[in-house]
């Protein structure tokens, strides 16, 4: 006998689906309205013709994308969010998508301008290099008052302003990866992570109102780090690198409870370390190396109106604290060193502002975490650096030393010499500031004098920052070297 399944009559509902219709409605509406809009992509300048006339047609939680090339003009300078939380970024990163600003005294222009707009984390700009930006008063690559953008893998360089704030002024927002290079004093406050301020003609970098580095380096400008006006929020420096500049180190003035973790501090010209006559209080010093070879110079300045300082497991030499205070206000709490913490490659003597040195640990280093007094590596960068020769197949031991026509690279070539001699073949190798391999070659047996990498070797694209050269023989690391390469 044929089962046949009773049709439901048109319009109407079984008694449980009549109970739980209205529920099962009313959950539907809620995720339709909870549920994310998906965002727009629109593209620069295949849709819209500038960068600008692309963040005015977005919507929040739109992305804007622009090609390759080098953007100049209206509507790709002096740009504006103006408070839309939507992305910015390049298709093909911060080394082939440019926002020239042709800025200057007589015709000024910044590369972003997030004044008193009121931007968030969601405002996103994300892999462009800016560059010749000019700021009336401040403000040349980037200008931030209150609003706080995210801005990320991008590199700011050749930029100045009026009064200062060359690279950047203001701040509320994040830094992640940007690079200034050869811009007047950056003046910021926010959060600064793997960023670089380098070659600056005044201040690499000033800070303000509280903020936190991580992992940046400050290297080769005429004045190094000074930290301002932080008793509102403090400061926090984290496994920070400031070396080579001029003037001084760092600089600290009415700063109050500011901690400084696994920082290096060495081969600057004057003072490491200078607390002015403002003064500071309850500046925290933790796992650092303050360091000088230069005769004659102290390390630290403690000038009369400071509170007190501490050190914890640093290395640091009393005998070159010249303390002016006459309170004893210098603190040592548990064991420290004053060690030379044998750097694998510092400057000369009085050399800065530089760029040479390499500042990893050799082997034996009392501040590597297993040398240290508190058992845990001191200073922002680690080791070892093994710079002894090795012999190579035929019994020679190779005798090599690196250099470079110019600290300062660029120009699609990078150009160094080794002086010596080794009858097998090298490799060579650029690494960066954290240690990871760019790029990786052979050199021939017997090369002396100068040789070339070409930019772009091997499908690498060497970024502007700090990389280190290293060149091995024999199965053991013989000559290493610091440079900047500038990508021109």
């Amino acid at each position: 006998m044929e089962h046949r399944k009773q049709r439901q009559a048109p319009g109407k509902w079984p008694v449980l689906g009549r109970v739980l219709a209205p529920w099962i409605s009313a959950l539907l509406l809620a995720w339709v309205i909870a549920s994310p809009a998906v965002g727009a992509t629109i593209h620069v300048p295949s849709e819209q013709p500038t960068i600008q006339t692309g963040i005015d047609a977005a919507m929040d939680g739109d992305v804007v994308v622009v090609a390759p090339g080098v953007y100049t003009g209206s509507g790709n300078r002096d740009i504006q969010f103006n408070g839309k939380a939507i992305e910015l970024r390049s298709s093909g990163g911060r080394d082939v998508t440019i926002i020239d600003c042709q800025g200057s005294p007589e015709d000024p222009h910044r590369g972003f301008n997030f004044y008193l707009t009121g931007e968030t984390s969601a405002s996103i700009v994300d892999g462009f290099t800016i560059e010749n930006g000019y700021g009336v008063e401040y403000g040349g690559g980037i200008q931030m008052a209150q609003s706080r953008p995210w801005v990320r893998n991008c590199r700011v360089r050749q930029c100045d302003s009026e009064f200062g704030g060359g690279g950047i002024d203001g701040g509320g927002g994040t830094l992640e990866n940007v690079e200034f290079v050869s811009c007047s004093t950056n003046n910021f406050w926010g959060t600064a992570i793997d960023c670089q301020f380098l070659l600056s003609d005044s201040y690499g970098l000033s800070i303000w109102e509280g903020s936190t580095l991580t992992r940046c380096v400050v290297a080769g400008n005429r004045r190094g780090l000074c930290l301002r006006a932080g008793g509102a929020g403090s400061h926090n420096l984290e496994d920070c690198t400031i070396v080579g500049n001029g003037g001084m180190g760092l600089e600290v003035q009415l700063t109050e409870n500011s901690v400084l973790r696994n920082c290096t501090i060495a081969a600057n010209q004057g003072y490491e370390v200078d607390f002015h006559n403002w003064g500071a209080s309850g500046v925290a010093f933790e796992r650092c190396i303050i360091w000088d070879f230069c005769p004659g110079v102290m390390d630290v300045r403690i000038p009369p109106n400071n509170g007190f300082i501490t050190f914890e497991c640093c290395d640091v030499d009393p005998d070159r604290i010249l303390d002016q205070s006459e309170n004893g206000l210098v603190i040592y709490i548990g064991p420290s060193i004053a060690l030379d913490p044998l750097f694998c490659h510092p400057a000369e003597c009085f050399a800065a502002p530089t760029m040479e040195g390499d500042y990893y640990l050799q082997p034996g280093s009392p501040c590597l975490a297993e040398s240290s007094p508190c058992g845990e590596q001191i200073g922002s960068l680690g080791g070892p650096c093994e710079i002894s020769g090795v012999a190579d197949s035929e019994g020679v031991i190779p005798r090599l030393r690196l250099s470079f026509p110019s600290g300062v690279q660029g120009g699609g070539v990078l150009r160094y010499q080794l002086e010596g001699e080794t009858r097998t073949p090298m490799d060579a190798m650029i690494v960066d500031l954290r240690g990871r391999r760019i790029a990786s070659w052979r050199v021939d047996g017997g090369a002396d004098g100068e040789l070339t990498w070409e930019f772009g070797e091997g499908g690498v694209h060497l970024r502007s920052g700090v990389y280190f050269l290293r060149v091995t023989a024999g199965g053991g690391a013989n000559a290493a070297g610091k440079f900047v390469w500038v990508d021109r």
